[in-house]
């Protein structure tokens, strides 16, 4: 009897233009590319009523539930075009294309290689970005680096450079819902523990296209910037830019239940999970005498949001106010090229998030 395994096709069995003619292309074409993609350049049709083309480059980041055993490529695929995505949203750009240069060494499957392509394309055609293709080649380790295009219809740009003190500070989107659905999974086992909406914020989190699109047509902001590296360091991506400090209000009450309980299970600060990043939510400052209307845009539009703090004058500083004390803040957020970076260790990241006193003065 013959009990020979069965044979695990590589990268390096089939080389590049098998993969492209077989697997890429076929992906894309049927999906978000169209039928035109495969030539050295993609053309996309654009509105010429766009005033500005937004462009923005990121890595496809290595999603953090491979570290509980979920190691899928498709949401790798996914992740690589939310961190893109959310860059637009952020800018309250319109969606346009979206390219890659993808590395990845011979000996991966190309079954692996083939479910990372369906996951970025998934991601293109849930986010409204035409995919226009890009590279491939070999290398070490798997790695992806993105790039996407958007447009905005008129000169309301939103930077990070805008906020004056009295504006509020906001987040769009949950804040700590990622990081508690994580701890929860870790806590039970598995990511089939949990229900569909904690599955979704871990697998297929969404960046706030829709949500800046609107608030940005309405002129509400003054400035914002997605959370791609923790609230904190979204807080201070804008006081440093837009010379301010922010009093960060992190009363109890201000705690959503899920962040709670969760601390609660892992002996953890909920503050630590409310200022977690991984909820791709947009941290924005709402023009001092606009709030009213941004309170009713974001009602008719079921736009969820939360109040993160206030903005005072300068210098560039957070501080954090509850008990009717304002102490300043550590700045806890992801940095590349230091030990406790997320692509460093992950979980020594995630730990160092969650674990290190918030204050200064702790």
């Amino acid at each position: 009897m013959n009990h020979a395994k069965p044979t695990v096709e590589t990268l390096s069995d089939w080389g590049e233009f098998r993969l492209l003619n077989e697997i890429i292309l076929p992906v894309l074409r049927a999906g978000s590319g169209g039928a035109s993609l495969g030539d050295d350049c993609a053309f996309i049709e654009s509105d010429r009523t766009a005033s500005h083309l937004v462009v923005t480059t990121d890595v496809g980041p290595k999603p953090l539930v491979w570290s509980i055993g979920h190691c899928s490529y498709w949401t790798w695929g996914w992740y690589s075009v939310l961190a893109n995505a959310s860059d637009l949203a952020a800018a309250g750009a319109t969606p346009v294309g979206f390219t890659t240069s993808v590395e990845a060494p011979g000996d991966m499957t190309v079954a692996d290689f083939r479910d990372y392509f369906e996951g970025m394309d998934a991601a293109c055609k849930e986010f409204g970005l035409k995919n226009a293709g890009g590279n491939i080649r070999v290398a070490p380790r798997f790695a992806c680096h993105g790039t996407a295009f958007g447009s905005i219809s008129d000169s309301r740009r939103i930077t990070r450079n805008e906020c004056k003190a009295g504006d509020t500070i906001v987040a769009i989107g949950k804040c700590g819902y990622f990081i508690a659905c994580y701890l929860k999974a870790q806590r039970l086992g598995s990511i089939e523990s949990l229900d569909s909406e904690e599955v979704a914020a871990l697998l297929k989190p969404r960046p706030r296209i829709r949500e800046m699109e609107i608030l940005q047509s309405t002129g509400v902001l003054s400035a914002a910037t997605d959370n791609s590296d923790g609230v904190l360091g979204s807080l201070w991506n804008i006081a440093e830019r837009s010379g301010i400090s922010v009093d960060v209000c992190l009363e109890s009450g201000q705690m959503p239940d899920y962040v709670t309980k969760e601390s609660l299970h892992h002996g953890l600060d909920p503050r630590h999970l409310f200022l977690f990043w991984g909820d791709w939510q947009v941290i924005a400052s709402v023009k001092a005498d606009r709030m009213k209307e941004f309170e009713r845009i974001a009602e008719r539009e079921s736009i969820e949001w939360s109040v993160i703090g206030k903005a005072n004058k300068g210098p560039p500083g957070l501080f954090g106010v509850e008990e009717n004390q304002r102490r300043e803040i550590r700045l806890l957020r992801n940095e590349n090229f230091v030990s406790h970076s997320f692509n460093e260790n992950p979980m020594s990241h995630t730990d160092y998030l969650l674990r290190t006193p918030l204050y200064i003065d702790s």
